[in-house]
């Protein structure tokens, strides 16, 4: 039997790593902290409230603390991925124009032509439009088919984090303690199944969701309003998590370990969401990133 299994207890806090062998202080570093929720049965939706009480006051989402917090040593860099679609206007016109360009294309003869593209417009618009029929014809053998519009906006994404580590494992414990993060992590960004033991009457049959976190980067010597939060999201969802185990081994066990998630925010993007005024200068102290 191997000394290095994936547990099956956990400490409902877990931390990587614990210290450095050369005895080096990383209260001062940045890290990331991870604190699980549970949402309601039925996911965000179910948790809407108005009275205030809740993880997220702007959207009114409540969801209750699961009991686990997480640390891991923030890597040197980490991305935030944030997109907005843009897309050209669809107005009533340039889809009145696009039709009658189409139909022109399709047939031949100016007076079929005309006659074609005033009945199209008529059954549409119920007007008479044999003057913009004509100006679509003009006076060429070649007609102008391209509809220039501006760009309005259409949507955003959510907000993404995507963090990649890469963790050296020094020793056994180091080794337990690092297995321990990831599968407590695969655990809560999985489904939970139903209690099968429950009568409809007493349980859902449905599948609970998974753990949402709230995820934040922490100085642990310094006050929350003596820092910056890089990070600050309240409910996210973990939507991908890649552990990748690299030679030489040890007993079962990987010396080095990288470990990359991607975190998505669950609510929606406004202005808002972002402070605009912060600012942080970041050193990278031995290759670890240290706040000052």
């Amino acid at each position: 039997m191997s000394d290095f299994q994936f547990p099956k207890t956990f400490s409902s806090k877990l931390q990587f790593p614990k210290a450095l062998p050369d005895g080096v202080d990383l209260s001062h570093h940045l890290w990331l902290k991870l604190t699980a929720l549970t949402l309601p049965e039925g996911g965000a939706a179910a948790g809407m409230s108005s009275t205030g009480q809740s993880t997220n006051a702007r959207m009114g989402i409540t969801a209750e603390p699961e009991g686990t917090e997480i640390k891991l040593l923030m890597p040197e860099s980490f991305q935030l991925g944030l997109s907005h679609e843009w897309a050209a206007y669809d107005s009533l016109t340039a889809k009145l124009a696009e039709k009658a360009a189409a139909y022109y294309k399709s047939v031949t003869g100016a007076a079929s032509v005309m006659g074609g593209i005033n009945s199209f417009l008529k059954s549409v618009a119920g007007g008479d439009w044999a003057g913009l029929g004509k100006a679509l014809m003009g006076s060429g053998s070649i007609v102008n088919t391209r509809i220039d519009s501006p760009m309005v906006y259409k949507a955003s994404s959510p907000i993404e984090y995507n963090i990649a580590f890469e963790f050296v494992v020094f020793g056994k414990n180091d080794v337990e303690d690092l297995q321990s993060i990831i599968k407590k992590l695969l655990m809560l960004s999985s489904p939970k199944k139903p209690d099968t033991n429950s009568t409809l009457s007493q349980a859902p049959i449905f599948i609970k969701p998974p753990n949402v976190f709230r995820v934040e980067s922490i100085v642990p010597a310094l006050s929350k309003s003596s820092s910056v939060n890089i990070i600050n999201m309240n409910l996210a969802a973990l939507t991908s998590i890649q552990p990748n185990w690299k030679a030489p081994y040890y007993k079962g066990g990987a010396k080095a370990v990288g470990l990359t998630l991607t975190f998505r925010d669950i609510t929606p993007v406004f202005d808002s969401n972002f402070n605009l005024g912060a600012s942080v200068t970041v050193s990278a102290a031995g290759g670890i990133p240290k706040v000052m």
